[in-house]
């Protein structure tokens, strides 16, 4: 149920022009931990974890991923994560809270009456069941960030991925779903990338600070503070 990375670079050719998303990381979150990827824009953490959920490969290196290599062993990596992106385009937009979550767990091999019994239980977890029946196009950001964690649970993956969770949420749904996110994280190793320092402090037990795809620093809230103080 860890995380580890092990000298992953990535680089990217674009119109002749040479990109190096990510040089030479490497770092280890510990099973049932939250861990956090944060930095400027640029610094490579989307990469990361796309790269984390097989959705890239990289140019060297390797992740292991609850137990399994992210470039030998993607299928097996896929069925250990849950990813929880900002797009909007996870979801059919007339389609009910509780429809959309359905057709996706019909999609993981799950019968109907086991499918409906699976989104009923995660509308709940997250707070959703008195809007199940609402088309999806009526909910509000928060509503739609916990619908796909919602989604990301189907399987009960023993993995989280968390790209920039609550981007775009008011103080109050941003709280919210750090609340949902760190009940969660007592059965699960958590990994998410954040410009957020509320989410950071709120959540985080170890810290990785890319900066232009290399790891400046990494280690627990007070490390990242002590190191941030010297450089300011």
């Amino acid at each position: 149920m860890t995380i580890e990375v092990v000298n992953i670079s990535k680089i990217f050719k674009i119109r002749r022009k040479v990109i190096k998303a990510l040089d030479d990381v490497t770092f280890k979150i510990e099973k049932k931990s939250i861990g956090a990827l944060v930095g400027p824009n640029g610094a490579g953490k989307t990469t990361l974890i796309k790269i984390l959920s097989t959705l890239l490969i990289p140019t060297t290196g390797d992740a292991i991923v609850n137990g399994y290599s992210v470039t030998r062993e993607e299928k097996k990596v896929r069925e250990s994560i849950g990813l929880v992106t900002v797009s909007e385009r996870l979801f059919y937009y007339r389609l009910t809270a509780l429809e959309n979550l359905i057709f996706f767990a019909s999609l993981q091999n799950l019968s109907l009456s086991d499918a409906k019994k699976r989104a009923n239980e995660l509308l709940e977890l997250v707070g959703l069941s008195e809007w199940a029946n609402i088309p999806y196009m009526k909910f509000s950001t928060g509503m739609q960030r916990k619908l796909a964690l919602a989604r990301a649970l189907i399987t009960d993956p023993p993995i989280l991925l968390l790209d920039e969770p609550t981007l775009g949420l008011d103080p109050l749904s941003a709280r919210m779903f750090r609340d949902l996110v760190r009940r969660i994280s007592r059965e699960k190793t958590v990994l998410l990338t954040s410009h957020y320092m509320k989410d950071i402090e709120e959540l985080a037990e170890k810290i990785i600070l890319l900066k232009k795809g290399k790891v400046l620093v990494e280690g627990t809230r007070e490390t990242l503070k002590n190191y941030l103080g010297k450089v300011v």
